[in-house]
């Protein structure tokens, strides 16, 4: 709403005058444009309490502000930490009352009017400044508002807790396209102002918004453990970190009986991989499966308390662990901890992450720390966190979260869809999507697959999720076949040095129209230099098989710092200067290009022979990929049987 409707809706007029005077008018105007600004620049939490407090004030009280009588208001709050929300919607409604001529400030000060914070209601001064201004008192909602004031008192309401009404108009500013609807088992008085403040800031769309808001609870950034949070046993795609995951709830179990001591337990862990991998989730499912008080929070979470300077920042950072600390067995969760600056690294204001950092190592590992909490941190980029935050005995167990591969994404599609899709239809989706889809997108997939079958009034079918998944496809058949048939270069000589690629798909994903999926065996690979050139081939046949098959070759294999002659020209690189299998031994040395110029053609040779004796499966295979868009790892196994071995 703009500026001028909220003065249309709420502010007091006075039809009395005639204002003829134009240059009146324009003030007018500009003053209600003012008053808007400061309405839409409201955090969600101060503008849900705008909405809720404005029309409290009585058409009395209105106009006695508006001509500056003063007036005196009592806003009961829940604590204080709705104090700072609450103080930026009354100068808001105040504002918009007066027509943006008002402000809160400090009690003491020359701004009008003047505000007695909690706990600090002194009768004698407050009756002073009575006489010749506002007074605005900030009470706790239980305390009793001393006689000598309750008789001049002109308005008093009670701010917050949030009802669901507020919490889902907050949805609805914050989401105007899709605000979803306010879920029944979240009781919105268990959301404070940073929270929600926090949430709404963070999260994309409303789902994601209402599932980090139940993971917290009256009291606190808390989460129980209930039935509807997921547990890290029903997860997929975790790998290490989901094994140690288990071991810690089972260590936790142990301590919580007395069988070992808390030196036994791994108390901390880093988790780092790319957006939406799914490392909050983690963190929050473990708290599940352990039983765990679980405390979200990160730099951005301390940097917004208050007036975000340093002392405000590291009291909201000791206030997590202290809270923490009381309900132990505990998880600390911090986010985004590669915002932390290391000390030392010359980077600007090396003084204020210092302090930051101090302030961290002396809550994860102090003399204040307690025994019963687990630290867990996230990040996107691990490599330039502080040493001190990583080694042993704090954050020493380090996990990468990559995308799900194929077989994780069929886990987290029944997970979300239950048994409603059969395997047949969900196993081309997940071939298709390995390695390039998180699972924020998996999330994402199957509500709008759910939304669709919502509109038709039916139960999710695989159709529902085919059409979100797989849209249908919109290149020119030329485009296509030139995609299929550089992937099944790729395929097929992998094939034939004796791997089995994992999935083949000329669906369209992000950047990239398609791709294969190799498999590597690590443990078989002794490290030699022909061992690296069998993984360079594969990667050029694809530009090979366009080259052979339709006579000319694209842009496909390059353009790209992850193209195929990117990484066939870094592995030769690497070859060269860094694993001693080059013509130089030293370590370190830049690369001669001529010299990987001449390997990289030598190894395109080869590439080039090879599909050109086996073009008929090249051909065969991309015609199978036309045909089904995706193949899984069955489905090129087979074909393996019936064309490479037997023309090999």
């Amino acid at each position: 709403m703009t500026g001028a409707g909220y003065r249309d809706e709420y502010a007091d007029t006075d039809d009395d005058e005639e204002l003829d005077d134009a240059a009146v008018e324009a003030l007018l105007r500009l003053q209600a444009k003012a008053v808007g600004k400061i309405v839409d620049n409201l955090r969600p939490t101060a503008r849900a309490l705008f909405r809720q407090l404005l029309p409290a004030f009585s058409p009395r009280t209105r106009k006695a502000l508006a001509e500056r009588r003063p007036q005196l208001l009592i806003l009961r709050l829940p604590s204080e930490r709705w104090l700072e929300a609450a103080t930026n919607a009354l100068e808001a409604a105040l504002a918009t009352i007066s027509n943006g001529s008002a402000q809160v400030g400090q009690f003491g000060s020359a701004s009008f009017p003047r505000t007695a914070r909690l706990g600090a209601l002194k009768v004698d001064l407050i009756m002073k400044d009575l006489y010749s201004q506002s007074v605005v008192c900030f009470v706790d909602g239980t305390d009793r508002v001393p006689e000598q004031l309750a008789a001049f008192t002109d308005f008093v309401t009670q701010v917050g807790p949030f009802t669901a009404e507020m919490l889902q108009g907050a949805l609805a500013l914050r989401y105007p396209d899709r605000p979803g609807e306010w879920p029944a088992d979240v009781d919105p008085a268990s959301v404070h102002p940073d929270t929600l403040d926090l949430v709404l800031r963070k999260a994309s769309d409303s789902d994601e918004a209402i599932r980090l808001l139940r993971s917290f609870q009256a009291g606190g950034n808390l989460v129980a453990a209930s039935g509807d949070h997921p547990r890290l046993e029903d997860l997929h795609g975790y790998g290490e970190a989901a094994e140690w995951g288990l071991r810690l709830v089972a260590d936790l179990e142990s301590f919580r009986c007395g069988r070992i001591g808390w030196a036994d337990v791994d108390s901390g862990c880093l988790l780092v991989g790319p957006p939406g991998v799914g490392k909050t989730l983690f963190a929050s499912a473990l708290a599940s499966s352990a039983g765990c008080a679980f405390f979200p929070t990160s730099y951005a979470a301390w940097q917004s308390s208050k007036t975000g300077h340093l002392g405000d920042l590291l009291k909201s950072m000791r206030a997590v662990f202290e809270e923490a600390g009381s309900q132990m067995p505990s998880i600390v969760f911090i986010d985004e901890i590669d915002t932390l600056q290391a000390r030392g690294s010359g980077s600007l204001h090396d003084d204020w992450w210092r302090s930051v950092t101090n302030g961290l190592l002396e809550c994860v590992d102090g003399t204040s720390r307690r025994e019963g909490m687990v630290i867990i941190a996230a990040c996107n980029d691990g490599t330039n966190l502080d040493p001190a935050l990583v080694r042993s005995g704090r954050l020493d167990r380090r996990f990468t979260i990559q995308m799900p591969d194929e077989t994780a994404l069929v886990g987290m599609f029944r997970s979300h869809l239950g048994g409603a899709i059969p395997d047949d239809v969900v196993q081309p989706i997940a071939t298709a999507m390995a390695g390039a889809t998180s699972g924020a997108d998996v999330v994402r997939i199957c509500r709008d697959a759910r939304r669709l079958a919502r509109q038709a009034d039916r139960p999710v079918t695989g159709a529902d999720l085919l059409s979100v998944a797989l849209p249908p496809e919109t290149r020119p058949q030329a485009v296509l076949r030139r995609v299929a048939i550089h992937e099944a270069g790729h395929a097929v000589v992998h094939m034939l040095y004796g791997g089995m690629p994992a999935a083949l798909s000329i669906v369209r994903n992000g950047a990239s129209g398609g791709g294969v999926v190799f498999e590597i065996d690590e443990d078989a690979v002794e490290g030699l230099r022909g061992d690296i050139e069998a993984l360079i081939v594969p990667i050029l046949a694809g530009r090979v098989a366009e080259q052979i098959v339709l006579g000319s070759v694209s842009a496909g294999a390059g353009g790209a710092d992850t193209s195929d002659l990117a990484r066939a020209t870094s592995w030769l690189v690497q070859l060269e200067t860094r694993l001693g299998l080059g013509s130089r031994l030293s370590f370190g040395q830049q690369a001669d290009g001529d010299n990987v110029e001449v390997r990289i053609r030598r190894l395109y040779a080869e590439a080039l022979m090879l599909v050109s004796r086996h073009r008929q499966a090249v051909v065969a295979l991309a015609d199978l990929a036309l045909e089904r868009r995706v193949l899984g790892r069955e489905a090129l196994k087979h074909f393996a049987i019936m064309h490479i071995v037997q023309i090999a």
